[in-house]
């Protein structure tokens, strides 16, 4: 279903006369919803015990634009409660703050695993998810060309930081006691 409906909305988009920006505008915010769907599903696969269900994951986050789901995830459970790496917020953090705190930081990690050499175990997956990414961006480019690419990247940008979001509201309420702040 998420095929199909990546599918028709790069063909839509490939359509110059039926849209204008107002259209595309809509069309990105539906497939960004879309796509946000998918992300949830690609986050269950990952956790499978069985390779076939986590590289399936592997396609998926990279499919919906967040092939680093499985890196990023990965150190986020062997942190638990770490508000100094970003991977548990503050309750003195605001949302957007937390989600541009962790998303640097992930970012930095990757820079260092890559200059370090030691990226075969740390990014096991995120390279089959990375191609994927890839890949799909170019379908959405001889879909519908660079608006279709350009929605395809900003919605991709979208799922990245509503990950964070998302990562922001699970784990505030349980580290920092969320009842203290609804009395």
């Amino acid at each position: 279903a998420l095929v199909a409906s990546m599918a028709i909305v790069g063909q839509s988009l490939g359509n110059e006369h039926a849209f204008n920006g107002v259209d595309v505008l809509g069309v990105g915010l539906s497939l960004w919803i879309t796509l946000l769907f998918g992300l949830c599903a690609a986050h269950e696969l990952v956790h499978r015990r069985s390779k076939w269900e986590r590289a399936a994951g592997h396609v998926l986050s990279g499919l919906v634009g967040y092939p680093l789901l499985a890196f990023e995830h990965r150190v986020h459970h062997g942190s638990m409660g770490d508000t100094t790496t970003a991977e548990w917020p503050t309750t003195e953090e605001s949302v957007w703050r937390f989600s541009a705190r962790r998303l640097r930081r992930i970012t930095g990690d990757l820079v260092v695993i890559n200059r370090s050499g030691d990226g075969n175990h740390a990014l096991r997956g995120s390279t089959l998810a990375g191609a994927t990414t890839l890949a799909t961006a170019a379908a959405f480019f001889f879909a519908a060309g660079m608006v279709g690419a350009a929605t395809y990247i900003a919605c991709a940008v979208g799922v990245a930081f509503a990950m964070q979001i998302m990562t922001y509201l699970q784990h505030w309420g349980p580290r920092d006691g969320l009842k203290k702040w609804l009395n």
